[in-house]
């Protein structure tokens, strides 16, 4: 678990401590340097056995590409749990030195908000789970769909496949299987088969949001206690419903020992796990929310009290930052 992290120097963070708990919600502004903190942690692993990840972080491992314009420091320093990393000026090499504690896809998962969508035939990797794209989760589906979930929640059916159809009906209220067949050593066929028509539909036949959500359902059922799972954007394509009902099931992940960081720029996120706060369901000392206003600014830290609602270091009430909540009030106002 990631405790505490601290970055200095990176991207549009100048410096700044970060208090981790259970679930993390990293919001803001559009590239504001939300993604930065997720950026930073990734550096800190070993990406020589993902090619994926490989390509992700190739794009802001070089000092000159991701030093903070404003500082004339000549290092960027990332420490994380109290171990540092660094980046140099004038390091041909660019090395950072990669962390004891994480392993990309052994105890952290993350899958990008560039993620694959829909598709009908997918594939299997020998050296990766999922992908930061997702790209072999329906291979990786494939292979365990009948091995016992890592983390459990309807008894009924304690199996990968059982539990990823328990939450799509919760999710989205649609009562379906998904179902690959093995075409080649290389290939799958990828269908969905809805229940109450008996039928089954290729996911270009599906609602978009299905296929994304999918990939994120499968890797938080392979989660296990202490491993860390983050996901951007986990809200694209989905109806507010939806959305709301995920957000129980990353609160439902966060209660049984896995760490959960989303970066999101969905209120209805927010609002729903606010609500599970309020009703008991999940204790207010194991979430914190991040929020940046611009490039420019700072992240500020948000706690959120018993009642549910937001509150400061103190405990004391406080209002959600200008633009989020509040950012068509005053059209709605007009319309009344």
């Amino acid at each position: 678990m990631i405790k505490e992290l601290k970055i200095s120097n990176f991207k549009s963070i100048k410096e700044q401590s970060f208090e981790f708990k259970p679930l993390v919600i990293l919001t803001g502004t559009n590239s504001s340097g939300k993604s930065s903190i997720l950026h930073a942690i990734l550096l800190t692993l070993n990406n020589r056995i993902s090619r994926s990840l490989q390509e992700l972080t190739r794009n802001f491992d070089k000092f000159n590409i991701v030093r903070n314009v404003f500082l004339k420091k000549d290092s960027v320093d990332i420490e994380l749990n109290g171990e540092v990393y660094k980046i140099n000026e004038g390091d041909e090499n660019n090395k950072i030195y990669c962390s004891k504690e994480l392993k990309f896809e052994e105890n952290l998962f993350f899958i990008s908000a560039n993620r694959t969508g829909a598709e009908d035939l997918s594939g299997y990797n020998d050296y990766e789970k999922f992908g930061v794209k997702g790209e072999y989760t329906f291979g990786y589906f494939d292979k365990h769909w009948q091995e016992k979930a890592r983390i459990i929640r309807f008894k009924d059916d304690e199996s990968l496949k059982g539990q990823l159809w328990r939450w799509c009906k919760e999710i989205f209220e649609l009562d379906f299987d998904v179902q690959t067949n093995k075409i080649n050593e290389n290939n799958i066929e990828i269908k969905y088969y809805f229940r109450n028509i008996d039928k089954e539909l290729s996911p270009f036949n599906v609602g978009t949001g299905i296929s994304y959500a999918l990939r994120i359902l499968i890797m938080g059922l392979n989660c296990k206690k202490g491993d860390i799972f983050i996901v951007e954007n986990p809200e694209i394509h989905l109806h507010p419903k939806a959305i709301s009902n995920m957000a129980k099931f990353f609160i439902f992940l966060a209660k049984n020992g896995v760490q959960v960081i989303l970066e999101t720029h969905s209120e209805h996120i927010i609002n729903s796990a606010c609500y599970e706060v309020c009703k008991k369901n999940f204790d207010s000392s194991d979430i914190v929310i991040y929020y940046k206003a611009d490039q420019n600014s700072n992240f500020e830290k948000i706690n959120v009290g018993n009642s549910g609602k937001f509150v400061d270091e103190n405990g004391n009430l406080r209002k959600y930052p200008s633009g989020f909540f509040d950012a068509n009030s005053a059209e709605l106002w007009e319309l009344l």
